[in-house]
């Protein structure tokens, strides 16, 4: 189960396809991506679960889609494994990067999402910009923080088993989340290393770096 962002289509449109042999459902979410929790969502995914009854729940990322689809899956008693790829249930922007508006040096690196430093430091970049408004817009990013990280809590919560493919990803969540590390194992991501077994490097002047991702800041 998957997302598709086509403006073109109504809202939360699911479409069904065959790649490669699996069933990819789609559902189209556009204008609500940034939402962390979409009731049309949880129902497509609850119509899904009712359909395939599944014996396990692998989750990649909830990121565009909806947090509390967890609470729905939980309530088939179906088990739910969790991959985690980044601090995203941790900080509600997934990369513990301040990006609000910056006095020296950008991007700083944060070490613990808290509302009222998040409100500050993250999500002054949607205030009003009016003085006499800063002590609200600051109060209503801080109850939205507060809100993101209590539905994070109840995911942490919810699953019953998590994977985490980098040794620091699993320190900063046993850090972050009391009791996490009954209930989660490291397994480095799979790489097939067969084909590079006989690769000989040239030694060149200059060294090459290839790069394969999203050109953002924190990667």
């Amino acid at each position: 189960f998957t997302r598709e962002e086509n403006v073109s289509y109504p809202d939360f449109r699911v479409t069904t396809e065959r790649q490669d042999g699996v069933w990819v459902h789609v559902v189209n979410n556009p204008r609500l991506k940034d939402v962390f929790s979409v009731p049309e969502i949880d129902a497509a995914v609850e119509k899904l679960l009712c359909d395939v009854k599944p014996d396990v729940v692998h989750i990649g990322h909830l990121n565009h889609l909806s947090m509390t689809l967890v609470e729905k899956i939980k309530q088939q008693g179906i088990p739910i494994l969790f991959t985690l790829h980044d601090f995203w249930l941790l900080c509600p922007r997934g990369q513990f990067l301040k990006v609000g508006a910056c006095q020296g040096e950008p991007y700083r690196l944060c070490d613990k999402a808290n509302a009222k430093i998040c409100s500050k430091d993250c999500y002054s970049r949607y205030w009003t910009g009016l003085s006499e408004c800063f002590a609200d817009d600051e109060a209503y990013w801080e109850r939205w923080v507060e809100k993101r990280l209590s539905l994070s809590q109840k995911v942490l919560e919810s699953v019953d088993l998590f994977h985490a493919p980098s040794r620091q990803l699993l320190k900063r969540f046993e850090a972050g989340y009391p009791g996490f590390s009954d209930k989660c194992f490291y397994l480095d991501y799979g790489f097939r290393r067969r084909p590079l077994r006989r690769r000989v490097r040239i030694p060149e002047d200059k060294f090459v770096f290839g790069y394969i991702g999203t050109p953002i800041p924190a990667k």
